[in-house]
């Protein structure tokens, strides 16, 4: 039996154990965040979502708010250095960045130094976060094998092996399967020259709004995957092009900043529906 006197709930039971009416407001407090911290978790670990929906939610917003960023300085800063924005990136990372690159003259060596130390530091620790989300998406999960081996090249290598000649081409293979597959399973028919225009209005990304889409469809369309001819010069003049390295016609693609790029763009990919 239980009554309330002055502000007390008192239990008539063995112990005799008296509880305040405001301790009990507390504990319904705890409950609730202890409830919302595993609702989070949850989403974490099984959906893969619910972390890089808030992130990339949060960078968006605070770079055209706090820091007084526009949606197209952002897009000119990172198409020009030709890096782009991942859902598992920091605000402060890309505030910085784009930061850099708005300052005058050439800052290509600062900017790509910066994504280098970001993905490398801690053994990778940024590369292997991003990667646990690959392992729930259908294309990509029968590949993580190899491009996991890749991480761990990168990751563990020698100092007089320059790791990005083997991991660029591996992962550019990985690339144009998992492209292969996702327009298949959209029904776009990458033997027609209208492919890359149909990828850009049919495929879309939750994460991303319209100018992180276009960064991320530039880098992937029409420098990566542009027409190259053999023997002639491309169009958009970068060593990141799928075709001159995978047939043998681009032998100084080894770069570190472009076996990030390739990650990112598996990254972009992840998220495409």
């Amino acid at each position: 039996m239980a009554t309330v006197h002055n502000g007390t709930i008192r239990i008539d039971n063995k112990e005799n154990r008296e509880l305040n009416t405001d301790n009990l407001q507390d504990q319904l407090k705890d409950l609730q965040e202890t409830f919302r911290k595993f609702t989070v978790a949850y989403f974490e670990q099984f959906a893969g979502i619910t972390k890089p929906i808030i992130g990339i939610q949060k960078l968006l917003s605070e770079l055209s708010t706090d820091f007084q960023i526009t949606d197209k300085e952002a897009y000119r800063v990172l198409r020009k250095y030709k890096w782009i924005i991942s859902p598992s990136m920091s605000i402060e990372f890309v505030v910085d960045a784009i930061k850099i690159g708005m300052k005058k003259g050439n800052q290509r060596g600062k900017i790509d130094r910066m994504f280098i130390d970001y993905y490398l530091d801690e053994d990778c620790a940024a590369i292997i976060e991003m990667s646990h989300v690959w392992n729930k998406n259908k294309i990509i999960k029968p590949r993580m094998k190899i491009i996991n081996d890749c991480i761990k090249l990168l990751k563990s290598h020698q100092p007089s092996i320059n790791p990005s000649n083997i991991i660029i081409p591996t992962l550019l293979s990985q690339i144009d399967g998992i492209l292969s597959d996702f327009t298949r399973q959209k029904g776009i028919k990458r033997n027609e020259k209208s492919w890359k225009a149909e990828f850009r209005k049919m495929v879309k990304n939750e994460q991303l709004l319209e100018y992180s889409m276009e960064l991320a469809n530039d880098l992937l369309l029409e420098y990566l995957f542009q027409t190259s001819i053999p023997g002639k010069p491309l169009g958009f003049p970068f060593s990141f092009n799928r075709h001159k390295i995978v047939h043998g016609e681009q032998i100084k693609y080894g770069r570190i900043d472009n076996a990030i790029r390739s990650l990112l763009i598996i990254d972009y990919l992840a998220y495409c529906e």
